[in-house]
Formats: C-alpha cells, sequence, structure tokens
C-alpha cells in the first residue's frame, strides 16, 4: 500500500469515513463499479478507508443508493499541498524563492579541496589556480577543467599527474606527485659475506672473485673485490693496472640455520561445539524469577 500511495501522492486521495446500516452493500456496489479503495479498516459502526477524489466523486450516487454518509478526514498529495499553497501565497512564495537559491548557489564553486599533495603545499596550487582564474565564488560553467589540469603539470615540475572535477558546489583537485630516484648511498665497493655459509656457484659480473665454489666463508669475509685489472704492452713488457669499480655479481652458498623451543609433552586444545542452552530469568533488586529455559548449565564447561 505505501507504494500506491507514492504513486498516488501527485494527484492525492482522500482519507473518508462512512456510516450508515448499509455499509455492506456500499462496499459491494463500489468494487461492482471499479471505484477502487486501500486501507479499509473497521472502528465499530464506522468504516474508514483511502479513496482517490475522482473515485469519491463516483461513489456519491451510491451514498445516495444505500442511505450512507461519507466524511472527508483527510486530504493527502502533492496537489492539495499547492491548493493549500495559493491560500499561504506567502509560504509559498518562501519555498519557491528558497528553491531558486538552492538553484542559484549551485551554480558556483564554494569549495576547493587538494589531495594527494606532500611535497607541493595547497597554499602554492590555489596561488596557481588564483592565476588562472579559478577561485572560491567563480561560475561552474567557466571553469576550463582540462585547462586547468595542463596548468597545474605546467607550472609544478613534482607533478606527474593531475586531475580536476566538480561535485556539486565542490572543486576537486587529485595530484600525482612525482617519484625521484633516491641518491646512492655511500657504500663499499666490495661485496662481502652476509652469513656463514658453504659457497656452492660464483657468477661476476664486475670486479675479482675472492672465493671459489667449495670453500667456507664466514660473516664479513670478501666475495668480490671491487677492482679491475687492465694489462697493456709498453717498450718491450707487460704493465698492470688496477681501477676501482663497484663489484657486480652474485655468490651462491648453503646456509645453515639453528633455532631452539621447547613443546609440552601433553597439551590440551578446547574447540567450540556449538551447542547452546538459554536460561530466562527476571531479577528485581536482589530476587530473580525464573521465567523459562534451563535451570543450571547442562555442560561441564
Amino acid at each position: 500500500m505505501a507504494l500506491l500511495e507514492r504513486a498516488v501522492f501527485w494527484p492525492g486521495y482522500l482519507v473518508v469515513s462512512l456510516k450508515g446500516y448499509g455499509l455492506a452493500r456500499l462496499l459491494n456496489l463500489t468494487v461492482k463499479n471499479d471505484i477502487y479503495f486501500w486501507d479499509l479498516s473497521y472502528c465499530g459502526s464506522m468504516v474508514t478507508m483511502k479513496i482517490r477524489p475522482r473515485d469519491f466523486k463516483r461513489m456519491r450516487p451510491l451514498l445516495r443508493r444505500t442511505g450512507c454518509r461519507a466524511y472527508i478526514k483527510q486530504k493527502r498529495g502533492a496537489l492539495f499541498l499547492l491548493l493549500q499553497g495559493r491560500r499561504r501565497k506567502g509560504l509559498a512564495l518562501g519555498i519557491v524563492l528558497f528553491c531558486f537559491m538552492l538553484y542559484f548557489l549551485s551554480l558556483f564553486v564554494w569549495s576547493i579541496n587538494i589531495d594527494g599533495n606532500e611535497k607541493i603545499s595547497s597554499e602554492q596550487i590555489l596561488a596557481v589556480l588564483e592565476e588562472y582564474g579559478v577561485e572560491r565564488g567563480i561560475l561552474k560553467r567557466e571553469v576550463d577543467l582540462q585547462g586547468l589540469e595542463r596548468e597545474l603539470l605546467l607550472q609544478f615540475e613534482d607533478l606527474s599527474w593531475a586531475g580536476a572535477s566538480l561535485s556539486g558546489a565542490y572543486l576537486d583537485i587529485q595530484v600525482v606527485e612525482r617519484l625521484k630516484e633516491p641518491a646512492p648511498e655511500k657504500e663499499s665497493l666490495d661485496l662481502v659475506a652476509s652469513r656463514d655459509g658453504l659457497v656452492v656457484d660464483v657468477l661476476v659480473l664486475a670486479g675479482e672473485a675472492a672465493v671459489e665454489p667449495g670453500e667456507t666463508v664466514y660473516k664479513g669475509q670478501l666475495l668480490i673485490a671491487g677492482i679491475a685489472r687492465e694489462r697493456e704492452y709498453f717498450n718491450g713488457d707487460y704493465e698492470e693496472t688496477v681501477t676501482r669499480v663497484q663489484a657486480r655479481g652474485m655468490v651462491e652458498s648453503l646456509v645453515w640455520y639453528e633455532s631452539y623451543a621447547e613443546a609440552p609433552l601433553y597439551e590440551v586444545i578446547k574447540n567450540r561445539t556449538g551447542r547452546v542452552a538459554r536460561s530466562f530469568a527476571l531479577k528485581l533488586g536482589e530476587k530473580e524469577y525464573f521465567l523459562g529455559g534451563v535451570r543450571s548449565s547442562p555442560y561441564h564447561n
């Protein structure tokens, strides 16, 4: 019935009370003449129901035939509200002005939200927006979203992406800052062992191997030296030059791990069975009155 009331809300409907000795005959004639009504309820010798205004006019001849009387208790619906508004012109005018002001104010941007910025401050972005002509109170149709995105990318080199969108009276600015490559850390040019182990394989990409497969190495031991040797023939003899380079390569080894833990010889693990017993009681002060269920728990735990 709620869906029906929503469907007839615009034309409106009436809440009618019927009284008389021929109520049963009246209702039968109403159904026979395809006059639809709903929410029928009895209150003593009186019947209350809901009916559309046009059907109520069709029911008037039936009232005279059956000797019943009808009383309109309520008028509901948008049409009746408009009719009441004609009598209350000030209220109707206020509603119209209020709706107009809401529509008028929704044409402007009243708030600017900035999201995604960490290194670049929101004040800097707002300053660029003001230079571009975008600020609070501007008409939404005057905001060039694509041009605004291009302007932000041109003004800030640290931005990799910028997006602008309108949501109601809000202008949402979302930016993504560039991820700069971290500066290389100052570390040793040699490659050393991080753990004790037995060397299985050695692959040298840059530098000179200091161990061979089958050797046992210890933590901190040199694996690949960061040196490069070059031999040149000069004045009938070979000369060797050594330069420092960043050692690169892979040393695969077998590593031993030791751990210690204690466990009890016997362990009891409790699992929930899902069985439930309920007891209902009423407690007044220090007294408790049993109402139903079990009086004591049937389970051990």
